[in-house]
């Protein structure tokens, strides 16, 4: 609730009726030292708006900083995570994992010690190399970086792949093949 605030002028023009009413209505908690003088009334109620008003100053700065700091959050908030070298790593060292293949620094290899090639992600894009070919994710990188003919026929990678897994791009190219054509 709002209530009027009243100055120390205000204050001096009213009757002692009339400031305890005020001190009613405002909801006044100070002490009143002498019930039956003026001045104490007065001051009574001039402490407690004082402390009001203080109360609504610190809400204004709260509320203040909050906003800032909303603000701050919401210009942060449209940019994209960005995927740490290290955490790359480690989803690369997740997908050789099964496989029983080994990272080291210079690439991938098998538990034999034939280098495979590499694995990467570029520009939001996984892809392996013994020439850099790009792909979906980590694990299609590691998988076809085994496959040593390179890439695997519509049939290897539809075996591994089921349908909702592909991209349109995929499933168009599935349509588009001579393999498919014949069916």
């Amino acid at each position: 609730m709002t209530y009027t605030k009243y100055s120390h002028q205000q204050l001096r023009c009213k009757s002692l009726p009339q400031l305890k009413r005020i001190y009613s209505e405002i909801g006044c908690t100070t002490t009143v030292n002498d019930r039956r003088c003026k001045d104490s009334w007065r001051s009574a109620i001039a402490r407690y708006q004082s402390a009001q008003l203080q109360k609504i100053d610190e809400q204004d700065i709260a509320q203040g900083e909050f906003k800032y700091i909303a603000d701050q959050a919401q210009a942060i908030a449209p940019e994209e995570p960005r995927t740490t070298g290290n955490e790359i790593m480690v989803q690369i060292f997740n997908a050789c994992e099964p496989y029983g293949l080994e990272l080291l620094d210079d690439g991938i290899y098998t538990n034999n010690g034939e280098k495979l090639g590499e694995v990467g992600f570029t520009d939001g894009f996984w892809w392996f190399a013994r020439v850099r070919t790009f792909c979906d994710s980590v694990e299609d990188a590691v998988w076809l970086l085994q496959i040593p003919n390179g890439l695997p026929s519509t049939n290897e990678y539809l075996q591994y792949h089921p349908l909702e897994q592909l991209s349109p791009g995929e499933l168009q190219g599935l349509f588009e093949a001579r393999a498919l054509v014949g069916v």
